[in-house]
């Protein structure tokens, strides 16, 4: 049996983005800001630039979000592992900007290996928001 909604009940995709901003006070919060579009494509305005109106704009947004879990003990093995919960740790735009500033003061500030605009730069690491 086919359980997915007949066509003509289905909402469009505008229809779709009007209820849920109508109804869902999560994806309200999350639509862009008009204000930071138009801010953002400011020709004058460099990448560096570019990023600090998208950070400074959305500072108070979550921007990087993980599962949240706990350390448990086996009783049996002793052995600790990682319980999965249900709610997620999330960090604001604002700190991590605040994050990328300081990191980028003391790659600029090191004598030993200080960079530069136009330096080249290769991060390797693993995909986690590693708050």
């Amino acid at each position: 049996m086919n359980d997915a909604i007949p066509a003509s009940t289905a909402l469009s995709i505008p229809e779709l983005f009007a209820n849920l901003a109508a109804n869902d006070p999560e994806f309200r919060a999350a639509v862009p800001d008009p204000a930071i579009n138009a801010a953002k494509t400011l020709p004058e305005l460099g990448l560096a630039q570019i990023v600090a109106v998208c950070m400074e704009g959305y500072a108070d947004r979550p921007a990087l979000a993980r599962r949240a879990v706990e350390l448990v003990t086996d009783p049996a093995t002793s052995r600790r592992q990682h319980r999965i919960l249900k709610h997620f740790e999330t960090i604001s735009y604002r700190e991590l900007w605040s994050r990328a500033k300081a990191l980028a003061a003391f790659w600029s500030q090191d004598d030993g290996s200080s960079l530069g605009p136009g330096d080249l730069l290769c991060i390797m690491g693993f995909g986690d928001a590693d708050l």
